[in-house]
């Protein structure tokens, strides 16, 4: 059944309607207490997210090939393609079991032939991605990518390097939620919710140089708190084995060489180390320690 675009309807700063489909856009705990059920998704996104994605995808710049990373509980599934109407929409994610009110919408708006969730997909087996986009889409190029899946440094850098040559010239790939080492209040205590993983910043930085390097990639980027938007350059093919570290020029540096990134913990010692060399400098720089400088001579030239 061929269903038309429709607009957002918002009830209130949470609840938003969209062709007779209600979803709660939570973005707190209660995105993970809360259920989707046939009659309301739980959309864990803000409203000025959700506003985004509609302003920016509006009318013509409609995609007509979506990829989706990261399921979670079917809400921006349903919201995606109730918003656009998408030819193609594939959303995978990592969980094996399927999401049962995603299920039943697809089957209840007969939406087998246009929308396809796929479950036990790791974002970061590049071979797998590949495939699927191969296979799902039949060789059409993508429109738009959303990576709303694990944003953990390693597995959405995969993902990106496998994905890009598939999208087409002018499309876009947007990365959501890669601040989250940085933004304030709870997301500070005790190290932050992943305390064990890499801040999402060197991919920042790393999507920047490609930017640079590389424009007929990657275009242009825009950067808010919760998105990185990558728009896809004029470059009519990508190399299949695309990777960041070997397309980056950086002339002759190792910044991005694979498995030079440096970790949180000795980005903090570097910072430590600069800090403490810092004050050596400002000490050393001090009338005091100029005019001692004869009675340190003294003492050196006594221990002799």
């Amino acid at each position: 059944m061929t269903q038309s675009p429709s607009a957002l309807h918002w009830l209130d700063d949470e609840t938003l309607v969209c062709a007779g489909t209600t979803i709660l856009a939570v973005f707190d705990d209660r995105s993970q207490e809360l259920q989707s059920t046939p009659e309301r998704f739980i959309l864990m996104k803000s409203r000025d997210m959700v506003d985004w994605y509609e302003r920016t995808f509006a009318g013509e710049d409609r995609p007509r090939r979506v990829l989706e990373i990261g399921i979670f509980k079917g809400g921006s599934v349903a919201l995606f393609s109730e918003m656009w109407d998408p030819e193609r929409l594939v959303a995978v994610d990592i969980a094996a079991e399927p999401v049962a009110a995603l299920t039943e919408y697809v089957a209840r708006c007969d939406l087998r032939d246009s929308v396809k969730p796929l479950y036990g997909i790791d974002q970061a087996d590049r071979e797998m991605m590949r495939s699927i986009i191969a296979e799902e889409f039949g060789g059409a190029a993508l429109d738009l990518v959303v990576d709303d899946g694990c944003h953990f440094y390693q597995e959405t850098k995969a993902a990106f390097e496998a994905v890009l040559p598939f999208v087409r010239p002018g499309g876009t790939y947007v990365i959501e939620d890669w601040g989250w080492a940085h933004w304030p209040g709870v997301w500070q205590e005790d190290g932050g919710p992943w305390p064990d993983k890499p801040a999402m910043s060197m991919l920042v930085l790393e999507l920047a140089m490609l930017c640079a390097s590389r424009s007929d990639l990657i275009e242009s980027m825009e950067i808010t708190p919760g998105l990185i938007v990558v728009r896809r350059g004029e470059a009519e093919a990508v190399d299949p084995s695309f990777t960041l570290s070997g397309t980056c020029l950086t002339a002759g540096r190792l910044f991005v060489e694979e498995g030079f990134a440096p970790s949180d913990r000795e980005l903090a010692h570097a910072v430590e180390v600069a800090r403490l060399n810092d004050r050596i400098r400002a000490l050393e720089a001090s009338h005091s320690w100029r005019a001692t400088a004869p009675l340190r001579w003294i003492g050196r030239a006594l221990r002799g």
